[in-house]
């Protein structure tokens, strides 16, 4: 059985004209080990979606231009991966930490997201 970190991460959006205590997002993230991409990746995607930063799913066009905006984003996303992957995917990270994307896929990979039973398991 998969234990929640023992975190909770705090988000602030400055762009948002909310008040101050309406932009914080409080979420609890299972850590990701090898067996639980489906559980994982849906709360990480509801996660980034709260946050606004649901275009760093999918991989930057070159129509897309990188923006400050875009690399701030880039980088509060991979600073959420390092905190919510046990050790065993540390490696995964490091060959891919200039850009969520390529993180996100090839976590994906690592924990075996295209395998049947995995396929299976997000059907259901």
């Amino acid at each position: 059985m998969t234990t929640p970190l023992p975190l909770t991460q705090m988000v602030h959006h400055p762009e948002n004209d909310e008040s101050a205590d309406e932009s914080r997002i409080k979420t609890r993230i299972i850590q990701l080990d090898r067996s639980n991409w489906v559980q994982w990746s849906c709360q990480m995607k509801n996660y980034l979606k709260g946050c606004g930063y649901q275009e760093l799913l999918h991989s930057p066009s070159d129509a897309v231009k990188i923006t400050p905006k875009y690399e701030r984003k880039n980088s509060a996303a991979l600073a959420m991966l390092w905190t919510s992957i046990c050790d065993d995917l540390q490696g995964v990270l490091l060959e891919h930490q200039d850009s969520f994307y390529d993180a996100w896929e090839a976590l994906g990979d690592a924990c075996g997201r295209n395998s049947i039973i995995t396929t299976c398991e997000s059907l259901f």
